[in-house]
């Protein structure tokens, strides 16, 4: 997950991306229950990596704990 998310951050340079994460991104499959914060072993690999994408703290927090953030979408043209 290291290698793939900076080979985006830097082919993608200048490009806002939003990453998210799906039930059946992990091996094995359906391993991201979410019910207790910073306890799911998947998002807590993921997480870290992430913090170039999600480049706020409390959205990285929420992502952290829970898997899932909010970010406003923005224009890649910053219209």
């Amino acid at each position: 997950m290291k290698d793939v998310t900076a080979g985006v951050y830097k082919g993608l340079e200048g490009i806002k991306v939003y990453p998210t994460i799906g039930n059946h991104d992990t091996y094995p499959q359906d391993v991201i229950g979410m019910s207790i914060p910073k306890e799911n072993e998947a998002i807590n690999q993921w997480s870290p990596t992430w913090n170039v994408f999600i480049n706020d703290k409390d959205q990285m927090d929420l992502f952290s704990d829970w898997g899932y953030y909010s970010l406003p979408l923005t224009n890649i043209a910053g219209e």
